[in-house]
């Protein structure tokens, strides 16, 4: 919301991204290329929003999943989420067609206010007025006003309650992996040369000691 705040006061139309930072990528056109897709959808106003999942290759518990629904031009509507699941029943989830949730959005940022207003009510009230402020009395309403809030959750109580979300799939040759552990980390960074494609190079740190 801080950073959406920010947008909103400038320009209330914005197209935005919300990309998590500390995600990877080894094809990183790839990554570009679906943005671009998702941009037209959005510019052409065939959809508001759009939600990013990648190709699984394994029954992972420790990710979101997404249930994708009836097609809509280049992109899926949402159907379910399922966050964090048992190992049994992400199995199930692979089996169906799942994806993985990389959090990664797309859409209108005067959009995705609208769902933090019907669903978070009170967060977008304080940080609605905080958009009419200039950005140093913006910068002291929101250090007081701020830390009476409830704690809330993005995924849990805006994404997962809303209609309407669409869905774009990287595939899995992207490489897309979130290193929120060391394991993935060493895991995403061995398959960088797995990912190599002709006149390519690649980047990557030395694996994590622990």
């Amino acid at each position: 919301l801080l950073g959406l705040t920010s947008i909103l006061a400038e320009a209330p139309d914005a197209l935005m991204i919300l990309t998590p930072s500390d995600h990877a990528v080894s094809q990183g056109w790839q990554f570009r290329a679906g943005l671009s897709m998702a941009m037209a959808e959005v510019a052409t106003g065939r959809t508001d929003l759009v939600l990013f999942g990648a190709e699984p290759t394994n029954a992972s518990s420790d990710y979101g999943w997404i249930s994708p629904g009836t097609e809509a031009g280049t992109v899926r509507l949402v159907d379910t989420f399922v966050e964090k699941p048992t190992r049994d029943v992400a199995s199930e989830l692979l089996k169906a067609g799942a994806v993985w949730n990389t959090m990664v959005l797309l859409g209108r940022a005067s959009k995705l206010w609208r769902l933090f207003e019907t669903y978070l009510p009170e967060h977008a009230r304080v940080f609605g007025e905080a958009r009419q402020m200039n950005a140093a009395s913006r910068a002291a309403f929101l250090a007081e006003a701020y830390p009476a809030l409830p704690a809330a959750d993005f995924s849990r109580d805006v994404l997962t309650p809303a209609n309407g979300l669409s869905l774009y799939t990287w595939p899995a040759s992207m490489g897309w992996s979130d290193l929120g552990t060391p394991e993935r980390f060493n895991a995403w960074n061995r398959t960088l040369g797995r990912w190599a494609m002709p006149g390519t190079e690649h980047y990557a740190a030395a694996p994590i000691r622990y």
